[in-house]
């Protein structure tokens, strides 16, 4: 890392904030952080998304994934503001059985440049719950209103009087929606190397005909650990198609892919670490609990998040070879949102 070349700082947006909380556990340089916590920036690689940073309340050093971060002074670092999102996307942030009525969060749009909304979570007479949306204008002095009547000088100060008083909205607002952690990016290692010492194996959750799939722990880290049976006798799964399918799963970094961490092929049997999805895959989700009950709305959003990584693997000029249930993996994570469905499989083909 030390040979590489960096952008001239500026050094007044030294300063970042930390919007998530991070385990620096894949690699022995990286730091570790908690939300909230100051980060001074020291390099900004332009080659990939890790900087090298010192952590203010730990005074350690080491790199950081540049989009777990915002410069101290944007709103991001606002525990209720989402950027570049849309409507649908925020119903299903917000109606998630963990919210309750009051729920918000103020986003701006990913197709309207310069629009912002409030989106609350009601409960309606009927006791279902529903999501209400506001646009956020602007005056000519930069003052932020709903209603003409109430104007504020600062988002944070349009959410403290919300909080307070409904004011023509549905509901007093009440806690902040959850934010989902983004994908961390691999761009810093064309594929890394995991020490084989450093994983725990706790248990068997899949079996396959070339591998069998145990989750583990990869220092604080939940990962799926995928033992590949790869050249015994009755196998015909070859190395180096295995690390094509590697190196193809290294470059992508999309919401609804699921991320590879890293490899162990020093000696057999190899391993690939990857995220773990505490659902499994989609089939078993769908199939094992018979009393769930699944809107038409839920289905369709799986739908959608499937084509959406489909899409992606398009646009990275691959196509996925095998589109079945049971290569969709569903999780339900504490920081991420209940109905999230993750493309994950081995039959990758380049595109001609």
């Amino acid at each position: 890392m030390g040979n590489a070349s960096s952008t001239p700082l500026n050094t007044n947006k030294l300063m970042y904030v930390a919007n998530y909380d991070f385990n620096g556990t894949i690699a022995t340089d990286e730091l570790s952080f908690r939300k909230g916590d100051k980060l001074k920036i020291f390099d900004k690689y332009t080659y990939n998304n890790w900087w090298k940073a010192k952590n203010m309340r730990t005074k350690q050093i080491g790199y950081v994934p540049a989009n777990y971060m915002s410069s101290i002074h944007d709103l991001t670092t606002l525990e209720w503001y989402f950027i570049d999102t849309n409507r649908h996307d925020v119903e299903r942030f917000l109606e998630q059985p963990h919210n309750g009525k009051g729920t918000f969060l103020i986003w701006s749009s990913d197709t309207d440049q310069g629009q912002e909304f409030l989106s609350v979570l009601d409960l309606s007479k009927e006791e279902h719950f529903h999501v209400k949306h506001y646009r956020i204008r602007q005056t000519d002095q930069g003052m932020y209103y709903i209603n003409s009547e109430s104007v504020f000088s600062t988002l944070q100060n349009l959410v403290k009087h919300y909080r307070t008083n409904v004011d023509g909205l549905c509901c007093l607002l009440t806690h902040p929606c959850r934010k989902i952690e983004p994908k961390i990016s691999a761009d810093r290692y064309s594929l890394l190397e995991l020490d084989r010492s450093q994983l725990v194996r706790t248990e068997l959750i899949d079996r396959g005909n070339y591998s069998n799939v145990f989750k583990g722990k990869y220092g604080q880290r939940d990962v799926a650990i995928r033992r590949m049976e790869i050249g015994s006798n009755n196998c015909s799964y070859n190395v180096e198609k295995y690390l094509d399918q590697t190196k193809i799963m290294n470059e992508l970094l999309h919401k609804n892919i699921v991320r590879l961490y890293g490899v162990c092929t020093q000696e057999k049997p190899f391993l690939i670490i990857m995220e773990y999805m505490s659902n499994g895959c989609l089939l078993n989700y769908l199939r094992n609990d018979p009393n769930r009950y699944l809107t038409l709305k839920v289905i369709l959003d799986f739908a959608a998040q499937i084509a959406k990584g489909m899409a992606y693997l398009e646009q990275k000029c691959y196509v996925h070879g095998d589109l079945a249930d049971a290569y969709r993996y569903h999780f339900n994570q504490i920081e991420s949102t209940e109905n999230d469905s993750t493309s994950d499989d081995w039959i990758l083909y380049a595109q001609d």
